[in-house]
């Protein structure tokens, strides 16, 4: 501009001001305030704190640029009051500018007499970080509410072993599937009986599929029971029940088959609440 030009002095000031920035790696510094500004923006914590670290910064550059003797206090002070009277425009002297209400405090603390300590500061971010972790904990619950955990006491429902006497041959979790080798989640349990043994309902319920899928499942059963849960009966030899039938605990509604993907006659049983698979292992003795 036409002033700079007529005050190199105000020329050299913001130019040594600029370069203090650089070498303090102020864009990093001012890149990590954007961004946790942007993440807790709803807290006027971040407003406040932002705005000191802001001045703080300007304040340290000022100290080094006159440590470093790059221009004397007086030009720089006199570049910094230049800058304050005119009206902000974009260019160079736009970063160098100070609102009126911080020039004071920039000019005392260019003579040492500083009404920002190091360790006040220190001491208010040591009161803000704690307030943004509180309000990241505790002002999105419906996002970091913890998910709904199924009911597993016997009071919401009783369950018995489908198979009267059998051999847990695949527990539920991840395990290797016997035919395709890969890791996989097992959703139920596996229990080894002869082909033919008998298959009971484990609870009362109202029979919701009763059908054979010749490539996975085999003949399955599916019973629907109170409080959401349902059971399922795989790889079937026979079954016993049709769609919609009401069935009690302990009716036989099956056998013991090998269809489906089976390696030798077992049954699959799964239990599942609001169709999330539960180990059965919790629900019933074997």
């Amino acid at each position: 501009s036409d002033d700079v030009k007529a005050h190199p002095q105000s020329l050299r000031s913001m130019l040594a001001h600029e370069c203090a920035h650089i070498a303090r790696w102020d864009d990093l510094n001012i890149f990590v305030s954007q961004v946790i500004m942007s993440i807790f923006f709803f807290h006027p914590a971040v407003w406040v704190a932002r705005k000191i670290l802001m001045e703080t910064r300007e304040m340290a550059v000022d100290r080094m640029v006159l440590n470093r003797k790059l221009v004397s206090m007086r030009d720089y002070a006199h570049a910094l009051i230049d800058n304050a009277s005119q009206i902000p425009a974009p260019g160079l002297s736009a970063p160098f500018n100070a609102k009126k209400r911080f020039l004071k405090n920039r000019i005392l603390a260019m003579k040492g007499k500083s009404k920002m300590k190091t360790r006040t500061v220190v001491f208010l971010m040591m009161i803000t970080l704690p307030l943004l972790c509180v309000s990241w904990v505790t002002l999105p619950a419906p996002l970091l509410s913890a998910p709904t955990v199924p009911v597993r006491s016997s009071e919401s429902q009783s369950f018995i072993s489908p198979v009267g006497s059998a051999r847990l041959t695949s527990g539920f979790g991840e395990r290797k599937h016997p035919l395709s080798k890969k890791m996989a989640h097992h959703n139920g349990i596996d229990l080894a009986a002869k082909t033919g043994t008998p298959v009971k309902a484990a609870a009362d319920g109202t029979v919701e599929s009763a059908k054979f899928f010749k490539k996975s499942w085999g003949k399955r059963i599916v019973v629907r029971h109170r409080n959401g849960f349902t059971t399922f009966y795989a790889q079937l030899s026979e079954i016993k029940v049709e769609e919609g039938q009401k069935v009690k605990q302990g009716d036989i509604i099956g056998t013991v088959g090998s269809t489906g993907k089976s390696t030798g006659p077992h049954l699959h049983f799964e239990i599942r609440q609001n169709d999330e698979p539960l180990d059965p292992s919790g629900f019933i003795t074997i």
